[in-house]
């Protein structure tokens, strides 16, 4: 996901640049406690299997998504919208109830 928003998919911005590696393992560390380890061995796996694309930025490896992996995840958030708004429907006025009690 944090590709898909920094890439053309998930943002505004056409000329979003790829993310380098050492940026990806910092903000995966700050949310989810992954170390740098764990996250290069996935990052490796996501380029293997064609999600990711290798580059270099200032002579430092970085990753984008391939133009096939942004559409896909592009085409399963927007199925996935109206679940949500059903589920958020579903759930605000249950947890305004337990707010106010």
């Amino acid at each position: 996901m944090l590709l898909w928003i920094a890439s053309p998919f998930g943002s505004n911005h056409a000329a979003v640049p790829a993310l380098v590696i050492d940026e990806i393992n910092s903000r995966m560390w700050d949310v989810l406690r992954l170390g740098h380890l764990a996250i290069k061995e996935r990052v490796e796996h996501l380029i293997r299997w064609g999600f990711f694309t290798e580059q270099t930025i200032k002579k430092h490896k970085a990753v984008a998504l391939t133009p096939e992996a942004g559409s896909a995840i592009s085409e399963g958030l927007a199925e996935t919208r109206p679940l949500l708004a059903e589920l958020h429907a579903k759930l605000a006025p249950h947890r305004a109830r337990l707010a106010s009690a």
